[in-house]
């Protein structure tokens, strides 16, 4: 058993108000490695903005976004998550309309991390709340956010069926979360980029770079292993061609300093 649950600020919520609404897994004692569901949110109440800065989660396989009224999501969480109160993500929402409320979540699918993915069933957690009349009060603390994303390490493979190199990344912000990546090989421009990310240049000629930006715009770019070399393998391979051809070009003059040529005596 798991179960996705969720959280609200105390106290009354008043028309015209925003707050923030936390959205929570509960592994039940179990180590959990990955997770998907969406969040249902009622009419009455508009989502503004989402915020995963963070989240358990490492590695989104569809990061939380806004889908009409529902928010869909699914992630893994390598190494596992063991706790009752780990942080998927929080959302703020305004409430547009009076009434009794209810956010729940949807379609949730759990699976351990016991090396073979077994799903396991996840408990409802749906909370209820009633949105009344009074003046505009806002519940969400503002976030000022100017420091750039966590650092991380970006992972170069090939795959094995069609010997393509990719490339997988992951970043967090705690401030205001990752809003894009961006990855840049050798001296080509900056291109947005969701990993898994298939590089453009097969033979790796260039280094490769990978730029994480957060929702204030702050980036954060780190270099991947394994591609420092501007030139790559085919120009270490010129290189070496010219410097034989400088190099025999050297001895020859050297050897025509050191051993000019004799002149016949005349008899």
């Amino acid at each position: 058993m798991a179960q996705i649950y969720f959280s609200i600020p105390s106290g009354s919520i008043t028309l015209g108000s925003t707050f923030e609404v936390g959205v929570y897994l509960d592994s039940q004692t179990q180590s959990i490695a990955a997770v998907e569901s969406s969040i249902v949110v009622p009419d009455g109440l508009k989502v503004v903005d989402i915020r995963d800065g963070n989240s358990v989660v490492n590695l989104w396989l569809s990061r939380p976004m806004i889908d009409a009224q529902a928010i869909p999501f699914s992630g893994v969480i390598p190494g596992g998550f063991v706790g009752e109160r780990g942080e998927l993500f929080t959302f703020v929402v305004k409430a547009e309309a009076l009434g009794e409320m209810r956010i729940e979540s949807s379609q949730d699918k759990v699976l351990l991390n016991d090396g073979s993915g077994t799903e396991v069933n996840a408990l409802p957690g749906p909370i209820g709340f009633a949105v009344v009349e009074a003046g505009e009060v806002s519940n969400v603390e503002t976030l000022t956010d100017s420091a750039p994303p966590e650092l991380f390490t970006p992972v170069l493979y090939k795959q094995d069926t069609t010997g393509d190199w990719y490339l997988v990344f992951a970043a967090q912000d705690k401030l205001s979360g990752i809003d894009h990546y961006e990855v840049r090989q050798g001296w080509s421009h900056w291109q947005r980029a969701e990993s898994p990310y298939r590089l453009q240049g097969q033979k790796l000629h260039g280094k490769v770079l990978v730029s994480a930006v957060d929702e204030a715009g702050n980036s954060r770019v780190v270099e991947v292993a394994g591609t420092g070399s501007l030139l790559g393998p085919v120009g270490f391979g010129i290189c070496g061609i010219l410097a034989i051809i400088l190099l025999t070009i050297l001895v020859l003059m050297v050897k025509t300093r050191l051993w000019p040529k004799k002149r016949r005596r005349s008899v």
